[in-house]
């Protein structure tokens, strides 16, 4: 019966028939045992790494949240759910993680890495696609990010900080399949089951589907997502473990790269696969990705613009010609293959005192094929039925890394290495002092380092000017951390707090900058010269009576820069200040709430459709959660900005007001 629950999900997902809801997951809750749910919710929000692949240093603060955490959210997508974290962003240019881009303490979107399993699934064509991932959310089991730098680690994509998520493996047992629809013509359809051993593996796939027709004309979106994961134990070798995953989307990008031209199209295409052995030894990881771009500046469909076979496309609302220099659509594609080793610790013993070390080696390529990125290539390869890739590039990177543990001591260095860049040394050093069970503070610095993407070094085409003369951007970054765990009571106080400063010092850093170059305006990519980021950040978390548990995170920041010719439209465009509130009940005869409310506020500013600079609006928005499960049948209804706020996260990109969703989930 089961199986054939999850089969009449399967069969959506494949037809493009889906229908809702992804929030809920296998484990089941008990529903009238407090005590429990207390034990469990007290992990909830936590520093810790819970599982994670992050690096172990003890010196760096480490925000986690746990499966029970994403379940008791309003929130269906993962770019919703890390934006719960203290000093995390999405830019959305569309809801339901359509288009996300992530920022870390003010970062750009091109200057996080994201981990998946401990596998980089960052983009080398923009970071725009970074969220582009096979995941569905009901495959994850916790989610983990490290906001002080990382590539004394990772290397050049983890400039501000690494964002890992960690999805359930093969042996995990349970299911689900759900089903449900919402405002704007949503529907959503997903399913997950443990398949048992196949050919010695255990075996487990989830997918998801989702789509809309939208909240405003050309904001349509559907997307499927699937992933695979497989594990065994192998006598005298290890865990060997493989995910695969597959990822499409297809989505109305209204005035999403320019407000000029309102009638954009994109379309994504992703698979990745990656193999895993842990041994006695250490680990060993090898993984690739491929990554298509189709990107229509003027949308070719019924009702948009039509092809007219010599190079020009006519709108077919009013016959109208799209400018002359128009005459393909963009289309991209990217190939990464890495393989990265980690020993495991080595003990060493000095004296009384103990002490660890690790190290590692790596190496990335990245190539891609354009129709505008890139060189040109000696041959043209076909990318559709009529357009061509006639551009390409590639580039290799590598290095070699350390850490040594001494006490309560971290240190650590990586000796990185680009075929087009040189050398680079990227050092950490990280300290934790803790003064009873209850009280501790962290401290980090690290150097950082990013590469341009192919897109910063070799767009061009409707005003925007790449530069081909960018050089990799820097930053030295800072972290200190105070926490205070409380012992339980039965006051309104928290059981836990942590008060965090940061500080990043960028040179170099790699932004877009509208210019005026005779008569006309142009976005131009640039390296400037100085920029630092500072803020601080609060977290809190409690409980009332041990029936409802409580969160509290505020974020503050501001920069210093030198002189910018023109405006930044990404670097100085961050998070200025945010507070979040968030509050969950325990299960009370299967029913159970949650709330988030957050207020926010941008710096920076945007050129609005009528020309003039314009202040992002602050906003306040509460979403709502509303759940009754009952015996394996789990019923919602999520509410996004009750308040039905006008926001805007890019400037001339307005996103939904309100979002209503209903659906119920089968679990077992």
């Amino acid at each position: 019966m089961r199986k054939l629950i999850f089969l009449s999900f399967f069969l959506p997902f494949i037809s493009i028939l889906g229908q809702t809801t992804a929030t809920k997951n296998k484990e089941k809750l008990e529903t009238t045992d407090v005590k429990v749910i207390e034990e469990i919710k007290i992990i909830l929000d936590s520093v810790d790494v819970l599982g994670s692949t992050l690096p172990s240093e003890k010196g760096h603060l480490v925000y986690s949240k746990s499966e029970i955490d994403i379940l008791n959210s309003p929130y269906q997508n993962v770019g919703e759910i890390l934006e719960t974290f203290p000093g995390l962003e999405i830019r959305s240019r569309s809801l339901n993680d359509v288009q996300a881009d992530i920022s870390l303490r003010g970062s750009t979107f091109d200057q996080v890495l994201i981990l998946v399993n401990g596998v980089p699934y960052s983009d080398p064509q923009t970071g725009h696609h970074n969220m582009n991932l096979p995941v569905p959310s009901g495959a994850i089991k916790s989610i983990h990010a490290m906001p002080s730098g990382g590539s004394y680690r990772y290397g050049p994509f983890a400039f501000a900080g690494v964002i890992d998520i960690v999805t359930k493996n093969g042996s995990d047992p349970g299911g689900y399949a759900s089903a449900g629809i919402g405002q704007y013509g949503y529907q959503n359809g997903s399913a997950g089951l443990s398949l048992g051993k196949i050919l010695g593996f255990f075996t487990r796939i989830d997918l998801d589907y989702k789509a809309a027709a939208g909240e405003l004309g050309n904001r349509d979106f559907a997307q499927w997502q699937a992933f695979l994961s497989t594990e065994r134990q192998i006598k005298d070798i290890g865990k060997l473990s493989f995910n695969g995953g597959y990822l499409a989307k297809k989505f109305g990008a209204f005035n999403f790269y320019s407000f000029n031209f309102p009638d954009q199209f994109e379309a994504i295409q992703s698979l990745s696969a990656n193999v895993k052995i842990e041994s006695k030894y250490g680990t060993i990881k090898g993984y690739v990705r491929q990554h298509s771009d189709h990107f229509e500046l003027f949308r070719e469909e019924a009702g948009f613009y039509e092809y007219t076979g010599d190079g020009q496309f006519f709108n077919t609302n009013d016959s109208s010609l799209a400018p002359s220099w128009y005459n393909e659509h963009n289309n991209h594609r990217s190939h990464t293959y890495g393989l990265d080793y980690e020993s495991k610790d080595i003990s060493i013993q000095i004296g009384k005192v103990s002490s660890s070390l690790k190290y590692g080696i790596d190496f990335r390529r990245d190539n891609i094929i354009s129709n505008v990125l890139g060189k040109d290539l000696a041959t043209p390869i076909m990318a559709d039925q009529r357009a061509f890739y006639l551009k390409g590039d590639l580039r290799n990177n590598g290095g070699v890394f350390t850490q040594y543990n001494l006490g309560n001591l971290n240190t650590g260095v990586r000796i990185n290495y680009n075929d087009n860049y040189g050398m680079d040394w990227l050092p950490n050093i990280d300290y934790v002092h803790s003064f009873n069970n209850s009280t501790a503070i962290k401290g980090s610095v690290n150097r950082s380092f990013r590469l341009p993407t192919f897109t910063d070094l070799y767009y061009t085409l409707g005003g925007a000017q790449g530069s081909i003369n960018l050089k990799p951007e820097y930053a030295w970054n800072s972290e200190l951390s105070f926490s205070q765990s409380f012992e339980k009571n039965q006051s309104i106080l928290p059981s836990k707090i942590s008060i965090t400063a940061y500080h990043r010092y960028g040179e170099n850093l790699i932004d877009w900058i509208y210019r005026t170059v005779g008569s006309e305006q142009l976005l131009q990519a640039d390296n400037l010269t100085q920029v630092s980021i500072y803020g601080a950040e609060l977290k809190a978390m409690g409980n009332l009576n041990n029936k409802l548990f409580y969160s509290i995170n505020g974020q503050f920041a501001s920069h210093q820069t030198g002189s910018i010719d023109g405006q930044s439209i990404y670097v100085l465009d961050y998070l200025a200040n945010r507070f979040q509130a968030e509050l969950n009940s325990i299960v009370i005869n299967g029913f159970q709430f949650g709330l988030v409310g957050t207020r926010q506020e941008r710096a920076g500013s945007f050129i609005s459709s009528s020309g003039e600079e314009t202040k992002y609006p602050a906003f306040t928005t509460l979403d709502l959660k509303l759940s009754y499960d009952h015996d394996g049948l789990f019923i919602y209804l999520d509410a996004l900005n009750l308040f039905d706020e006008e926001i805007y996260d890019r400037g001339n990109v307005p996103l939904a007001g309100r979002w209503v969703k209903l659906g119920l989930r089968f679990h077992w």
